[in-house]
C-alpha cells in the first residue's frame, strides 16, 4: 500500500514503478507539504507525503542541539507544517538514542499531540479534494546533516533545512 525510498532517493523510473504498483501513497521525498509528482510534464497519481521535519541525525551537531533539545526543536518546526511528517531511524531512535524517542513521545502526550499513521493523513488529505494538491517535479537538493542530496519537490522544498543552490530536475534513469 505504501513505500518510502531509503535515504529519500528516487528517480523518474521509481516514481513510475510506484504508479504501476497502485500504491496509496509514497514518502520518497523531503518537503513542506503533500504533492503529486510531475514527471516529464505529467502528473503522476501516487501521492507523495514528504518528511517535513528534521531527523535526529540531521539535528545533532548542525543546530548545536543534543538529544534533550530535539523535542523542543521539533515543537517549533511542527508549527509551520500543516502536515508534519517525522521519520525515525531504527539505528538512531531505536538504538543509542532510544531515550530521546521516549522523551519525544512523552512530550507529545504532555502537549496532547497525536501521532498518526501516514495512512490516516492520506485519507484526510484526499478528503479535502485531490484537485487542491499541488503538482511538483522532483529534484536533488542537499539538506544540512545529510551526507548527500535528497529528493525534494521543486517549489515545496523544506525551506529551513535546505542549503542554497539550484535543484537538478529528475530525468528518466538518473538517480537523485
Amino acid at each position: 500500500r505504501a513505500f518510502g525510498a531509503p535515504g529519500w532517493r528516487c528517480t523518474a523510473a521509481s516514481l513510475r514503478i510506484a504508479e504501476r504498483m497502485a500504491l496509496a501513497y509514497a514518502s520518497d521525498t523531503r518537503g513542506r507539504s503533500p504533492f503529486f509528482p510531475g514527471v516529464e510534464g505529467e502528473r503522476r497519481p501516487t501521492l507523495q507525503l514528504p518528511t517535513t521535519l528534521p531527523t535526529l541525525d540531521e539535528v545533532l551537531g548542525v543546530e548545536g542541539a543534543d538529544g534533550d533539545a530535539f523535542g523542543d526543536l521539533l515543537g517549533r518546526a511542527r508549527g509551520r507544517d500543516p502536515w508534519p511528517v517525522l521519520t525515525w531511524h531504527a539505528a538512531m531512535e531505536g538504538g543509542a538514542f532510544f531515550r530521546v524517542a521516549e522523551r519525544l513521545l512523552a512530550l507529545c502526550k504532555e502537549r496532547r499531540l497525536r501521532c498518526a499513521p501516514l495512512e490516516e493523513m492520506v485519507a484526510a488529505i484526499r478528503a479535502g479534494g485531490t484537485d487542491r494538491i499541488p503538482v511538483a517535479e522532483v529534484g536533488d537538493r542537499p539538506i544540512p546533516g545529510r551526507s548527500g542530496p535528497v529528493a525534494v519537490p521543486i517549489g515545496l522544498e523544506p525551506a529551513r533545512w535546505l542549503s542554497r543552490g539550484p535543484a537538478a530536475r529528475v530525468s528518466p534513469g538518473r538517480g537523485i
